[in-house]
């Protein structure tokens, strides 16, 4: 299966999506997955400081058989029994010399996007053929947007509990209820220098049909626009997702 996930900043997919492929390569003894990342830079930032505490820290991927059996961990290979995970840079040699069963590309929009067509080829002789791409999209059509586009479009719904009307709240002005402020075209004018005139005890994220305050903390349901479409699985995280 293909996922893309079209993300904001900093909501933490990379060490969810990095626990995700090490519990499968966990899992599944004798597969090898690639995590991919778009520069050289980024590669050995994350390998460091992320991926290497967090096998350290759980005893599920740092098991005493891991380290009586010496196990390689080094910043490009980490072994887990059988299974392999290789983080590489997204660079052609890379995208070309492995085979892998769980294929991740962390964000797509500031890879090389020939390279990222080439790491699909790496999955090609696998039984499993897993797909995950995410990104903070940056041009409309390109890269992640563009994968989103032909995916089934998951949008994160939350329902009302006065009316009853699921929606998608977003960061604009038919969703917010900010008292105090002047009449602004955009949220996006909203300035440093505004911030004595908000009640901010007041405001909340409301209700696009009957304009009374949503409840962010209940849990919402995952809805796909276009359930057909099986083999791609889209998912957009907004700011109240």
């Amino acid at each position: 299966p293909n996922m893309d996930v079209i993300k904001i900043s900093q909501v933490g997919l990379t060490e969810i999506s990095l626990r995700k492929m090490l519990a499968f390569l966990v899992r599944n003894q004798g597969t090898s997955g690639i995590f991919s990342l778009p520069t050289e830079d980024m590669f050995e930032r994350v390998s460091a400081s992320r991926i290497k505490p967090l096998i350290a820290s759980d005893q599920v991927f740092n098991t005493e058989k891991d380290r009586v059996n010496r196990s390689v961990r080094s910043k490009d290979m980490m072994q887990f029994g059988n299974s392999f995970l290789y983080v590489v840079a997204a660079i052609e040699t890379a995208a070309t010399s492995t085979p892998a069963d769980i294929l991740m590309n962390d964000e797509v929009d500031l890879s090389n996007q020939k390279i990222l067509a080439l790491f699909g080829s790496r999955l090609q002789n696998s039984v499993h053929k897993i797909s995950q791409r995410f990104s903070t999209p940056t041009f409309p059509n390109y890269g992640i947007d563009m994968n989103w586009q032909s995916s089934d479009q998951h949008y994160y719904m939350i329902r009302c509990p006065s009316c009853g009307f699921a929606q998608t709240p977003e960061f604009e002005w038919k969703y917010l209820h900010i008292p105090g402020l002047p009449d602004l075209e955009s949220v996006h004018d909203i300035q440093n220098t505004h911030r004595e005139l908000i009640d901010m005890d007041s405001c909340y994220v409301k209700c696009e049909k009957c304009s009374k305050p949503l409840d962010l903390t209940q849990k919402g349901e995952w809805v796909s626009k276009y359930p057909s479409r099986s083999d791609s699985r889209g998912y957009r995280v907004s700011p109240f997702c």
